[in-house]
Protein backbone atom coordinates (compact mmCIF):
# COMPACT_ATOMS: atom_id res chain seq x y z
CA UNK A 1 0.00 0.00 0.00
CA UNK A 2 1.42 3.41 -0.93
CA UNK A 3 1.40 6.19 1.56
CA UNK A 4 -0.65 9.33 0.93
CA UNK A 5 1.48 12.39 0.05
CA UNK A 6 -0.39 14.30 2.76
CA UNK A 7 -0.50 11.43 5.26
CA UNK A 8 0.92 12.19 8.70
CA UNK A 9 4.05 10.07 8.30
CA UNK A 10 4.93 11.68 4.97
CA UNK A 11 4.30 15.18 6.38
CA UNK A 12 6.65 14.47 9.28
CA UNK A 13 9.31 13.22 6.89
CA UNK A 14 8.96 16.32 4.69
CA UNK A 15 9.01 18.70 7.68
CA UNK A 16 12.18 17.04 8.98
CA UNK A 17 13.80 17.32 5.53
CA UNK A 18 12.88 21.01 5.35
CA UNK A 19 14.41 21.50 8.81
CA UNK A 20 17.64 19.78 7.74
CA UNK A 21 17.91 22.17 4.80
CA UNK A 22 17.39 25.34 6.86
CA UNK A 23 19.53 24.12 9.78
CA UNK A 24 22.62 24.30 7.60
CA UNK A 25 22.85 28.08 8.05
CA UNK A 26 23.87 27.57 11.69
CA UNK A 27 21.46 30.11 13.21
CA UNK A 28 18.68 28.30 15.11
CA UNK A 29 16.32 31.29 15.27
CA UNK A 30 16.72 31.97 11.56
CA UNK A 31 16.13 28.28 10.81
CA UNK A 32 12.91 28.18 12.85
CA UNK A 33 11.60 31.30 11.16
CA UNK A 34 12.56 29.99 7.72
CA UNK A 35 10.80 26.68 8.40
CA UNK A 36 7.73 28.59 9.62
CA UNK A 37 7.79 30.72 6.49
CA UNK A 38 8.11 27.66 4.26
CA UNK A 39 5.26 25.79 5.96
CA UNK A 40 2.97 28.81 5.83
CA UNK A 41 3.91 29.72 2.25
CA UNK A 42 3.87 26.30 0.60
CA UNK A 43 1.79 23.96 2.74
CA UNK A 44 -1.99 24.05 2.87
CA UNK A 45 -3.67 24.83 6.19
CA UNK A 46 -4.93 21.24 6.35
CA UNK A 47 -1.38 19.90 5.98
CA UNK A 48 -0.20 22.14 8.83
CA UNK A 49 -3.16 21.08 11.00
CA UNK A 50 -2.41 17.39 10.37
CA UNK A 51 1.21 17.90 11.32
CA UNK A 52 0.27 19.80 14.49
CA UNK A 53 -2.19 17.03 15.44
CA UNK A 54 0.50 14.43 14.84
CA UNK A 55 2.99 16.45 16.88
CA UNK A 56 0.53 16.52 19.79
CA UNK A 57 -0.29 12.81 19.71
CA UNK A 58 3.21 11.53 18.90
CA UNK A 59 1.97 8.28 17.37
CA UNK A 60 4.14 8.26 14.23
CA UNK A 61 7.02 5.92 13.52
CA UNK A 62 9.31 8.81 12.59
CA UNK A 63 9.51 11.52 15.27
CA UNK A 64 9.09 15.16 14.39
CA UNK A 65 12.41 16.84 15.14
CA UNK A 66 12.91 19.90 17.35
CA UNK A 67 13.22 22.60 14.65
CA UNK A 68 9.95 21.81 12.88
CA UNK A 69 8.27 21.46 16.30
CA UNK A 70 9.41 24.97 17.20
CA UNK A 71 8.28 26.28 13.81
CA UNK A 72 4.81 24.75 14.28
CA UNK A 73 4.53 26.13 17.82
CA UNK A 74 5.46 29.54 16.44
CA UNK A 75 2.75 29.33 13.75
CA UNK A 76 0.19 28.05 16.24
CA UNK A 77 0.95 30.88 18.68
CA UNK A 78 1.12 33.57 15.97
CA UNK A 79 -1.36 32.51 13.25
CA UNK A 80 -1.31 36.02 11.73
CA UNK A 81 2.44 35.80 11.13
CA UNK A 82 3.19 37.27 7.70
CA UNK A 83 5.74 35.30 5.75
CA UNK A 84 8.63 36.88 3.94
CA UNK A 85 9.74 34.10 1.66
CA UNK A 86 12.48 34.84 -0.84
CA UNK A 87 12.58 32.86 -4.10
CA UNK A 88 15.61 30.84 -3.00
CA UNK A 89 13.77 29.77 0.14
CA UNK A 90 15.59 31.77 2.81
CA UNK A 91 13.72 33.96 5.24
CA UNK A 92 14.14 37.70 4.72
CA UNK A 93 15.00 39.41 7.99
CA UNK A 94 15.12 36.15 9.89
CA UNK A 95 18.01 37.14 12.12
CA UNK A 96 16.72 40.60 13.03
CA UNK A 97 13.01 39.81 13.18
CA UNK A 98 11.38 40.59 16.52
CA UNK A 99 9.27 37.48 16.02
CA UNK A 100 12.38 35.32 15.69
CA UNK A 101 13.79 36.77 18.91
CA UNK A 102 10.69 35.55 20.73
CA UNK A 103 11.13 31.97 19.55
CA UNK A 104 13.91 30.83 21.83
Amino acid sequence: MTQSPTGPQNLIHMANDIAHFFATNGDRRAAVLAISNHLKSFWTPSMRRKLIREMQTGRSDEPLEDLPREALRFLREDPRHETSQLPEGSARGAVTSAAANELI
